[in-house]
């Protein structure tokens, strides 16, 4: 650390810890706020984990709307479970901080079904970072090394070859297949004890209330709503986070 007790240095692992001390930095400045009196017509009573509206007289037949909500606020609630909202979830975890993650897939299969799927080329400093995350022991196939590359376009003039002890490595890095490290970021996920996985669930809604954010789930045909001091988009290039902040 530096004078100012920030991490210093370059690569992954100083931004993962610039990240996970800054939001514990805020996190102690964070007040809790008492929710304000939902501004409806009616009052409202919770039953049964149901929100639903009421009159003066209690009606017998009171509509009910089919909305499950928590006070509980999450410190960080990321949306995507792929490669870069599960790596932020295993990065986060031992900091102290309560973690939500929030996947649209059901839960995965521990084994690979598509023997054809697609295949990953990763550098060694990908695989490195996968390792201190505690990932890499996970995974079902070991990465084949990647000891030689050759770069060439046909028609064209020239070509490069490069060989890995030639530089003194062992390798460059290691082809893994995409399912492989699906199936090594879901094994580690499932052994977090400070996170809050759902999954198969779609978000449908966003919203600010009460100094956090607001995030709409639905699940199971249920629709939970879920509060966190902050909000990581990590649902891919057609992000509905993105879409619905207005980010372009």
């Amino acid at each position: 650390r530096g004078r100012s007790g920030r991490w210093r240095g370059n690569g992954w692992f100083a931004s993962w810890r610039f990240f996970v001390d800054e939001v514990a930095r805020k996190r102690r400045r964070v007040v809790r706020m008492i929710p304000q009196r939902p501004r409806h017509r009616h009052q409202i009573s919770v039953r049964g984990g149901l929100v639903e509206p009421r009159t003066s007289a209690q009606g017998k037949n009171p509509a009910r709307y089919h909305v499950r909500m928590t006070d509980r606020i999450h410190d960080v609630l990321i949306i995507g479970g792929g490669l870069v909202g599960a790596s932020l979830a295993c990065a986060l975890d031992g900091s102290g901080l309560d973690v939500a993650l929030v996947e649209a897939e059901p839960p995965r299969a521990s084994v690979i079904a598509d023997v054809d799927a697609r295949s990953l080329a990763l550098a060694a400093a990908s695989l490195n970072a996968l390792d201190a995350l505690d990932v890499s022991r996970h995974f079902p196939i070991a990465p084949t090394p990647i000891r030689r590359i050759h770069v060439s376009r046909r028609g064209d003039f020239g070509s490069v070859s490069i060989r890995a002890e030639d530089y003194g490595r062992s390798a460059f890095g290691g082809v893994v297949p995409a399912p492989s490290l699906g199936v090594a970021l879901q094994a580690r996920l499932r052994e977090l004890r400070g996170l809050t996985h759902h999954t198969g669930a779609r978000l449908i809604a966003l919203r600010e209330a009460d100094g956090a954010r607001e995030a709409d789930i639905v699940r199971d045909g249920e629709t939970i709503t879920l509060r966190a001091r902050l909000l990581v988009g990590a649902d891919g290039t057609a992000s509905f986070v993105r879409s619905e902040l207005g980010i372009a």
